[in-house]
């Protein structure tokens, strides 16, 4: 429903943007339709919004959800993200 929703409408409602798992599930149903306007549009949203709860749910998806083309660069994203972070909370020697 929400995909049809972002077709017709070019957008996502609210509580969809803010709900880290349904953008997730968006995207995978967009990938598998084949929308790429949408797989786009979440792409965007979450790796400019990558926080440690984003990063750590993609690092958390099964090998097949990974597998996804549309995945791809939100892990990457995220995997930069994790390491930017540990190098700024590690102590250095």
């Amino acid at each position: 429903m929400e995909l049809l929703n972002f077709i017709y409408g070019k957008k996502l409602p609210p509580t969809i943007v803010a709900s880290i798992p349904s953008l997730f599930g968006i995207l995978m149903v967009a990938h598998k339709y084949d929308v790429p306007s949408c797989v786009r549009y979440c792409t965007c949203l979450l790796v400019s919004d990558m926080n440690l709860n984003t990063a750590s749910y993609c690092l958390e998806l099964s090998s097949e959800a990974l597998a996804y083309r549309a995945i791809k660069p939100i892990a990457k994203a995220a995997q930069k993200f994790l390491v930017a972070r540990y190098e700024q909370n590690t102590p250095k020697l």
